[in-house]
């Protein structure tokens, strides 16, 4: 008798053991995919309770400083646009820390007006502005050289780009816009004046072909920064250097590593690739980084 209720106790305890494995399985299933069950059973999972109501409207606590208002108390894009341009331009010029700044012969920071400079690595082309994953940047964008150089920004055609990689191990990545297009205003600002070297921008957009950087781009904790070499550059655009007497006033290096949290760069293991050199540079002072 005692031999049955035994074996009893076991049966029970592999199937109520099944059964709760196979529970837990089909909830995690169902949670991952409650919306598209909703939708075909037309039932509802999750209900919003706001504690809105006429009287004391949630949602019209922040009301918008009239600088950035029509008359008739509706957004002005163009104006948000240009204070968040200022409170930027402030955010730089307040947490920026100049180690060095050599001003002999006429060089060093400030740069003149109507200087004529050189960008170099592929992060002056390719600006790095938010993550792959989480709170991604989104549309247009003022790109560096546009800051340096123009006085009107062409939104429809600095949209940012982020950057997946294949998760089947291969590391293959694909870059794909973050939206189709930009129909909003256009308007001007005030650049910083420069002559900017037009040949590397066009060298790193080609060479970007094959590297694949965006804007929003996954951190790693051993991470490639996939910067060109002499040699990529050079196949690219054989007469690079002879540019650099024209746009030779100062030299603007730009290098940029994504990051996130819980995932920052272990110190001391860089995974380069082999064989790789640093980006060039003219034979001059380099004014400025970035």
């Amino acid at each position: 008798m005692s031999f049955k209720k035994t074996a009893l106790w076991r049966g029970l305890t592999v199937v109520f053991t099944f059964v709760l494995a196979l529970s837990l399985v089909v909830g995690t299933i169902a949670e991952g995919y409650k919306a598209t069950i909703d939708t075909a059973l037309g039932t509802t999972s999750e209900v919003f309770v706001s504690d809105d109501t006429e009287d004391d409207p949630l949602y019209d606590k922040f009301t918008p400083s009239a600088e950035v208002l029509n008359e008739d108390g509706t957004g002005n894009s163009t104006a948000l646009i240009q204070k968040a341009i200022d409170l930027n331009r402030q955010q730089a010029a307040e947490g920026a820390v100049l180690l060095k700044n050599n001003t002999e012969g006429g060089q060093g920071l400030p740069l003149a007006e109507g200087s004529a400079v050189t960008l170099l690595g592929i992060r002056s082309h390719v600006s790095l502005i938010g993550s792959a994953f989480g709170v991604k940047a989104q549309g247009p964008y003022i790109s560096l050289e546009q800051a340096l150089s123009q006085n009107q920004t062409d939104f429809a055609n600095t949209i940012t780009r982020q950057q997946a990689i294949s998760g089947n191990g291969s590391g293959d990545r694909s870059v794909s816009y973050t939206m189709d297009g930009w129909t909003g205003e256009e308007f001007a600002f005030e650049g910083a004046g420069f002559s900017v070297n037009p040949v590397m921008p066009e060298i790193y957009e080609t060479l970007n072909e094959t590297y694949q950087h965006a804007e929003n781009e996954g951190p790693a904790n051993e991470y490639d920064p996939g910067e060109p070499s002499v040699d990529e550059i050079a196949a690219a655009n054989p007469d690079y250097a002879a540019s650099f007497a024209e746009y030779g006033d100062a030299a603007i290096v730009v290098l940029g590593r994504p990051s996130a949290e819980s995932t920052g760069l272990y110190p001391r293991r860089h995974r380069g690739r082999p064989g790789r050199r640093g980006a060039p540079g003219p034979d001059h002072q380099r004014a400025g980084s970035r």
